[in-house]
């Protein structure tokens, strides 16, 4: 899924929003520019809108890029 275009935060931050709103586990994201996922980084580190993310969950029709 793609997150919002004016969407910042830390992936941990992100990580906890989507476990306690949608019962998803974020298991990485990918940048703007690179070619591969990062799988599991640290939760400092920062996720901007545009980019990635990837989510271990059953799908979830609810979630839109609007909703993260």
């Amino acid at each position: 899924m793609k997150l919002p275009e004016a969407f910042e935060a830390t992936f941990g931050d992100l990580y906890t929003r989507m476990k306690e709103q949608h019962n998803a586990t974020l298991i990485g994201y990918r940048a703007k520019g690179a070619q591969q996922p990062s799988i599991n980084p640290p939760s400092a580190t920062r996720v901007e809108g545009g980019e990635l993310f990837y989510i271990a969950s059953t799908r979830l029709k609810e979630i839109s890029n609007g909703m993260v």
